[in-house]
């Protein structure tokens, strides 16, 4: 295999899925010249679209080093760590180099990502690009009918990387199109990920099982049985530290809908789906979620679970609580896992963290995780409506889907982040599998290759330590996503409205309510009660609205 084979194989990738694509497009929408659309005269843009554009196989210059916009990024823990600012990244820095293009970065404190976006939409001071809705009601759609960012569908043309790339597949059409066949964000296409990816996990302590001479678990009465000797034969203090991926809205550990009790991974919404119709996991089988409940109030009895579980909440104190000797096992992303044993081996030398499968009631049993969106990454970066040069903002952009970016945004710069083997394949280089400052890998790709930018990415998996590979061969093959509902689903201003009228307190109502039980705090005699609650918050009215949005994603 020659040097250049994986650009090779991309670029036969690209043009088979290209012509196998045909049926299902997105309606037609109305030319750049439309009234009211971004680029006309009236508009300040553009005022003819140029002729239609060859995709490229290289980034492009699209100016002269004399162009420079803002956009808004959400924070991440590496931020003020390894970097200050995203525009400091690698990625960013040569596509600077490559496009004559800069970006300055406005980079929101970690975790106000929304109540700075929205200071920013009240004061009418939006920067050039937007990275995600930040929660924005109603998301992209409704953001480009508020008049806040361009309806990038009327101008494929233009781009031409990026249109052969969203029509390399129905999926990509059907998630990047809303209803009305709009696109608000730029996307971030995974190119050879048919089924997504699993990135949180159960992570048990290798050298414990060791010590008490049993496997792995996989049914939830090994669980019980393990944890219970990490209790009484090595003193652990922490058999299970559940974490928020557990018993809050990320539901990891009862995902396989064993007792009933199913939020899915990533959704950022309750609901799922069976046959095509909308559930809400505490009312589907309310026996089976009470045994699940009354399951866990047993085990935190016993001491099997953290009592101090609903503290650990941010990365730093998971970080420290999962790296602990007294931690016996844990839900997390388990790309942190060698992060996790490295730092328990100062304390403990074979100290060391393997991956469980998600817990069955029976062994055999059948589970359908959540997996990762399929192809798509939605929501990357959309474009200010008031931008003052919106021709060279989508040329600047389309250069993201160039072969050449996506070897770029996958693996960085030859000979700094990854060299090429004999047979021509990018390998990591030691400055990001073994950084002199002790970062981690997954701490030095964000740094330097954040994936949250508009691109062609391999799938993740693929270039990710051994460890890591293996968690998601474990998992991948229960994510079959047969009960999720798309993250691209719209709602309209109107079922907006009712979400946010009885959602909040719907969830807030559910998730405090399951503490209390599994706490000891309330008895399960109150437990039909709860449930009637619930139905009285107006659920239903809530499902119906989920309901009509699933109905129009199914009719895309």
């Amino acid at each position: 295999m020659k040097k250049q084979k994986w650009a090779s194989v991309f670029l036969a990738a690209c043009l088979a899925a290209s012509l196998m694509s045909g049926c299902g497009k997105p309606q037609e929408t109305e030319s750049p010249a439309s009234e009211g659309q971004p680029g006309t005269e009236e508009s300040g843009g553009s005022v003819a679209a140029p002729e239609t554009a060859e995709p490229s196989d290289t980034i492009q210059k699209v100016a002269d080093g004399d162009v420079t916009w803002t956009i808004f990024r959400g924070s991440h823990t590496a931020i003020g760590t390894q970097i200050n600012d995203w525009s400091e990244t690698l990625l960013y820095q040569e596509m600077e180099k490559r496009t004559g293009v800069h970006l300055e970065c406005i980079t929101p404190v970690l975790g106000q990502e929304q109540t700075q976006f929205q200071l920013l939409v009240t004061t009418d001071d939006l920067p050039d690009f937007i990275e995600g809705t930040q929660g924005y009601v109603g998301g992209g759609e409704a953001m480009i009918d508020d008049g806040l960012v361009v309806d990038l569908a009327p101008y494929m043309d233009q781009m031409p990387n990026f249109k052969k790339q969203l029509e390399m597949s129905d999926l990509r059409q059907k998630e990047v199109y809303s209803d009305t066949g709009k696109i608000s964000h730029f996307p971030g296409f995974i190119e050879n990920d048919e089924e997504g990816e699993i990135f949180v996990g159960v992570l048990i302590r290798k050298d414990l099982l060791n010590e008490v001479g049993m496997d792995i678990p996989v049914t939830y009465d090994d669980w019980y049985e393990v944890l219970t000797a990490f209790k009484e034969q090595c003193g652990i203090s922490k058999p299970l530290v559940p974490g928020p991926e557990m018993f809050g809205q990320n539901n990891m550990w009862s995902a396989g809908y064993d007792f009933g009790y199913v939020d899915f991974f990533g959704t950022g919404v309750p609901f799922y789906q069976k046959d095509g119709t909308v559930r809400y996991a505490p009312l589907d089988d309310t026996e089976k979620f009470r045994a699940y409940l009354e399951m866990m109030a047993k085990w935190y009895s016993e001491g099997l679970i953290d009592p101090d579980f609903q503290t650990v909440t941010d990365i730093n104190a998971q970080i420290s609580t999962y790296s602990s000797t007294d931690c016996g096992a844990c839900i997390t992303p388990y790309s942190l896992a060698p992060v996790l044993s490295g730092i328990g081996q100062a304390a403990k030398p074979d100290f060391e963290y393997t991956c469980a499968p998600i817990p069955v009631l029976e062994e055999g049993q059948e589970t359908h995780l959540y997996a990762a969106t399929s192809q798509i990454n939605l929501n990357q970066v959309a474009i200010n409506a008031d931008i003052d040069n919106l021709e060279l903002a989508l040329k600047y952009w389309d250069q993201y889907y160039t072969e050449e970016a996506a070897l770029l945004s996958c693996w960085g710069v030859e000979g700094v982040t990854f060299e090429y083997d004999e047979e021509g394949n990018p390998q990591w280089m030691k400055t990001m599998t073994q950084n002199e400052d002790g970062y981690n890998f997954l701490s030095m790709r964000i740094a330097n290759l954040s994936q949250c930018t508009p691109s062609v990415f391999e799938r993740r998996s693929d270039f990710v330590d051994e460890f890591s590979i293996a968690c998601n061969e474990l998992y991948h093959e229960h994510g079959d996503n047969a009960y999720r509902i798309s993250s691209s689903i719209t709602l309209t201003a109107e079922e907006n409205e009712i979400y946010t009228m009885y959602m909040t307190d719907i969830l807030t109502y559910t998730e405090e309510q399951c503490i209390r039980y599994i706490t000891g705090q309330e008895s399960f005699d109150t437990f039909d009660s709860f449930i009637e609650q619930i139905r009285s918050m107006n659920v239903e009215k809530v499902m119906e609205v989920y309901q009509a949005a699933l109905d129009r994603y199914n009719a895309r």
